[in-house]
């Protein structure tokens, strides 16, 4: 088990939260915050009430009226995702529902975004959420610029918050491994499989119950470790926008979601996660190895494992162009208007 360093965030001043920031997200690439006394763990205690309700109340018809598209924004039922496709046979088992950044006005949120009636009634809660969780990242951004010895906003101002944003936020149901004997639930042994994640920033919520199987691949190793979570944390972790925009300098690290066929430890009881995903706008360049963001070199090492994920060293290429890039890989076939889908965490 591996135990990730868990950080305060009582103080999240750049200065403050640069140096303990920074051991983390150059090794692993995780880290977690103790989020006890932030409004973000009341309003995530909120959403997941929502959460529960929808996955468990909304009507599989409603639900599939919202059903993902390639907008990369809606439903997606049990098998729908894909995300290591060389190992797994019929998809993940979960249902999941993406939603887009919402519109606020005087502190109530609208969305042009279609949403099922149990997520419809709780758009302020959510857009409420949302709004935190950009702002927590933001915070976190800061820090990191100031720890690369850059201005302080280099990072957080080209992370807008607008309905025109790419960034998501990702409802999460795994049902318990036993529920069913369908081919999800005895073909399968991951319920999310070995992905990295596209943006620069991943907040994961988790409630207590079902919080186990979380298991990360630390760069240049090759077991797969499982991560645990203390109660009233958020897990944060490096995606590869920010890896690649830093020449390598803060990690993007391989994870999964596993349960054992028996459940074992807890892995294969139902679970509820809740995932942002905090993207940069669209036209920012994403510029690999040339010490534009105050990494002047990329060893041997670096190399090779930025090129096993595609990276062309030295190419310019927008954060809009990387993740269109990751959704044709991995949407494929809806892209097509073909059936099964493969889409991103």
């Amino acid at each position: 088990m591996l135990e990730i360093p868990v950080i305060p965030s009582k103080d999240l001043s750049p200065n403050a939260l640069a140096p303990l920031l920074e051991p983390a997200l150059t090794t692993t690439g995780f880290l977690c915050l103790d989020i006890k006394g932030h409004p973000l763990l009341d309003q995530s205690n909120r959403v997941f009430g929502i959460s529960k309700r929808f996955f468990a109340e909304e009507k599989e018809e409603d639900k599939m009226q919202c059903r993902i598209g390639n907008d990369n924004r809606g439903y997606g039922k049990l098998g729908t995702e894909t995300l290591d496709p060389e190992k797994d046979e019929v998809g993940d088992v979960k249902e999941f529902f993406n939603m887009g950044l919402f519109n606020q006005s005087n502190g109530k949120y609208t969305t042009k975004q279609s949403l099922p009636s149990v997520l419809s009634e709780g758009v302020n809660e959510i857009g409420r959420f949302q709004e935190l969780c950009h702002d927590f990242c933001q915070s976190l951004l800061n820090a990191l610029a100031v720890s690369l010895s850059l201005d302080t906003s280099f990072f957080s101002s080209q992370h807008t918050y607008s309905s025109a944003s790419v960034s998501t936020l990702r409802l999460l149901y795994y049902p318990p491994s036993t529920a069913s004997s369908s081919a999800h639930e005895t073909k399968l042994s991951s319920r999310a499989g070995a992905h990295a994640d596209y943006g620069s920033l991943t907040l994961l919520f988790q409630t207590p119950s079902g919080s186990n199987g979380l298991e990360i691949l630390p760069p240049r190793s090759k077991e797969w470790t499982p991560v645990n979570v203390p109660p009233d944390c958020v897990l944060v972790n490096v995606g590869d926008a920010l890896e690649f925009w830093t020449g390598g300098k803060f990690k993007s690290t391989l994870h999964r979601v596993t349960a054992g066929p028996n459940g074992g430890d807890g892995a294969g009881a139902e679970r509820w996660s809740i995932a942002f995903f905090d993207q940069p706008d669209k036209e920012v360049p994403l510029v690999v190895g040339d010490g534009t963001v105050g990494v002047n070199e990329i060893d041997e090492a670096e190399k090779k494992r930025l090129e096993a994920k595609g990276v062309k060293l030295g190419e310019r290429i927008t954060a809009g162009e990387h993740l269109e890039r990751r959704l044709n890989a991995t949407y494929g076939e809806l892209r097509k208007g073909g059936g099964k889908v493969e889409i991103m965490t």
